[in-house]
């Protein structure tokens, strides 16, 4: 029998938010106010608070291109079918990995829109592929052309420019080499390049970043212009460049393109790696340099937890990227801003996702690296230091406190020390690590003395704005201030009582406590007090302390001042309505608790009104109080009072 059950007679949800009237009101009262948790205050110092309103329009453009990258991405991933079973990896030889070394190859090659890619962790560097891809298009007596200057320092001894002593070079195999330097604005040089091609000119190579050359990156569409008159296979070293723009070369014609995975693609998740793509030969070929001819494309044995990061780092690198191109605007404004020159500008367009710093001097080099690090996640407790690197010509300092070695997706920087002493700073997670970092740097660089400045290049000149000081406490209300300064100068009796008495003690006339008596034993009554000088005529006031009764603190402090609030005439005090006189519902100290400010109520019979803070008067005279007067006539204390509460007052 099957069971409906109407739409009508299903009870509906009770409406437990607030009602429409409320919702009317808020209406006409305008927008909702933040809440609480949420309006506060960036923790930023005043030049990059300054820089970020300046660059808000720019970053919503990067969030565009971000979304868009990431749809190209998601795309892929489904066209690739991606399970779960492709993170299983594998050992060995690796001819069995699940299909995930396929499908991490297939994705990749649609997102690049190339014929074929290869994705492998045994590239251990982007200079390593890139070296795979160029001994895959060259052969003996062939040219490479350097279309965009000098290439990466990295790739110098790859290529025979540096140390080519037999060590398998390219110069070694039989390739001449050749390149076209870049015109007075630091762009391509279109002239020379329109006949820049030989006959033996077999490759020209493009290095689509800046490098640690002082020049502009290359666009997609600048590097579609080269082409168009190259008669010759075009490699482009495409580091930094990942999911900059919404295109890859390998759309726009390049034959091969070869990067890291511990740059942009790996989205600071894939702990290794490096691809080659383009055209489906020339993969080929380079998988061949990287293994051995024969072995193809379907051998290496990748770990399944390798392979899981390899494909989560490649689907979040398009938000990586664009946080790293945020924190590199932000880079650029706040630096120029202090008079120092910087590439590209903070509002032009960004190819890659290193910002260039030139800082003008060694000290400044330094001092800006040893910020980073101190500000990275990862060893902020190390020190970088310059020295000579593999692969690089010049003393480099590095400083990348990140959790993947070398990631430089990751918050990292470095230069070379050598003029024009430029630090290259690239990655981040998020732009407000930079904006952290930020605060860091400008005070390490205003901070070092022995910066000298450079032509160009302002020097660091004016301290930061120091941080206001803390506001003061808010007031206490005056009754409440009463209290407090009551007990803090009851505090101050006390203390000054159990000092010794001395000529020049000021507190040698305040009573003392007695000497604990045995038991049976009764006190002997008080002398009457000495008779007052004649300029002393007119009795003193008698001092008045206040203190709040339903709370009274257990902790002393020291008084905070000569305050009006402390001493009061007793006449100056108003009597508390409500309070009725009588030994059963007042406090009754006696002279020694009042010095000591160690008051004990007997009772507590009656309450004052809520709305009315209670004060009790006590007088700190020693010959006032019914105590007092019970001794000089020599009565018996009071009942109830035992001998060891008396001794402990």
């Amino acid at each position: 029998m099957a069971l409906s059950i109407s739409a009508s007679t299903w009870p509906a949800p009770l409406r437990r938010g607030p009602s429409s009237a409320h919702h009317a009101q808020q209406r006409r009262s305008g927008p909702p106010r933040p809440r609480g948790h949420l309006s506060c205050t960036a923790p930023f110092v005043p030049e990059v608070s300054e820089a970020l309103e300046t660059l808000y329009s720019e970053f919503r453009a990067v969030d565009n291109m971000v979304a868009h990258n990431s749809a190209r991405v998601l795309k892929a991933f489904k066209n690739a079918r991606v399970g779960p079973h492709h993170f299983g990896g594998c050992t060995g030889y690796g001819h069995d990995d699940g299909g995930g070394r396929d499908a991490l190859d297939c994705a990749f090659a649609e997102i690049v829109g190339a014929e074929s890619a290869i994705v492998r962790s045994q590239f251990f560097s982007g200079t390593h592929a890139i070296t795979c891809a160029l001994f895959a298009l060259l052969r003996p007596g062939n040219e490479l052309l350097a279309v965009a200057g000098a290439p990466y320092d990295t790739l110098e001894e790859v290529i025979g420019i540096r140390h080519s002593s037999n060590t398998g070079s390219l110069k070694d195999f039989g390739v001449t080499y050749r390149e076209v330097p870049l015109a007075a604005d630091g762009g391509l040089d279109w002239d020379t390049l329109a006949n820049a091609v030989r006959p033996q000119t077999r490759c020209a190579l493009i290095q689509r970043s800046c490098g640690y050359s002082w020049r502009r990156s290359l666009s997609i569409m600048e590097i579609q212009k080269a082409m168009q008159n190259m008669n010759c296979m075009v490699m482009v070293d495409n580091c930094y460049g990942e999911f900059v723009e919404t295109s890859e070369p390998p759309i726009v014609g390049a034959d091969l393109i070869a990067g890291s995975f511990i740059k942009n693609p790996g989205g600071t998740i894939a702990p290794c790696g490096g691809y080659v793509a383009g055209k489906r030969e020339w993969v080929e070929a380079a998988a061949a340099r990287l293994s051995a001819p024969g072995l193809g494309i379907d051998c290496g044995s990748t770990p399944g937890h390798v392979m899981r990061a390899l494909f989560q780092g490649l689907f979040l690198s398009p938000q990586m990227v664009g946080e790293a191109m945020k924190g590199g605007m932000l880079i650029a404004q706040v630096m120029k801003s202090k008079g120092y020159k910087v590439q590209p500008l903070p509002l032009d367009p960004h190819h890659d996702t290193v910002q260039a710093v030139e800082l003008g001097s060694r000290e400044r080099l330094i001092a800006f690296c040893e910020a980073v690090q101190r500000s990275s996640p990862i060893a902020s407790f190390v020190k970088p230091t310059a020295g000579h690197t593999p692969g690089y010509a010049s003393e480099v300092i590095f400083a990348d406190g990140t959790f993947i070695d070398g990631s430089t997706s990751e918050l990292s920087c470095d230069g070379p020390l050598r003029e024009p002493y430029a630090v290259f700073c690239q990655g981040g997670t998020h732009w407000t690590q930079w904006a952290l970092v930020l605060g860091e740097v400008l005070k390490e660089t205003r901070d070092c003395a022995s910066c000298r400045p450079s032509p160009g290049v302002t020097p660091c000149s004016g301290d930061l704005p120091r941080r206001p000081p803390p506001s003061p406490a808010p007031p206490l209300p005056p009754r409440a201030a009463s209290a407090a300064h009551a007990e803090l100068r009851l505090s101050w009796v006390a203390a000054a009582a159990s000092a010794p008495p001395s000529p020049g003690n000021p507190s040698a006339d305040v009573p003392r406590a007695p000497a604990p008596l045995p038991a049976g034993r009764r006190r002997p009554s008080a002398p009457p007090p000495p008779p007052r000088p004649a300029a002393a005529a007119q009795p003193e006031p008698e001092l008045k302390s206040c203190a709040a009764s339903s709370q009274r603190r257990r902790h002393f402090g020291p008084p905070r001042g000569n305050s009006p609030d402390l001493l009061q005439p007793a006449s100056a005090v108003p009597e508390l309505p409500g309070r009725r006189r009588g030994r059963s519902n007042l406090w009754n100290p006696s002279p020694i608790s009042c010095g000591l400010g160690l008051l004990r109520r007997r009772r507590r019979r009656f309450q004052p009104p809520p709305e009315v803070s209670t004060v009790f008067l006590t007088s700190l005279s020693p010959d006032s109080g019914p105590r007092a007067r019970r001794r000089a006539a020599g009565g018996r204390p009071e009942q109830g009072c035992s001998g060891q509460a008396r001794n402990r007052a």
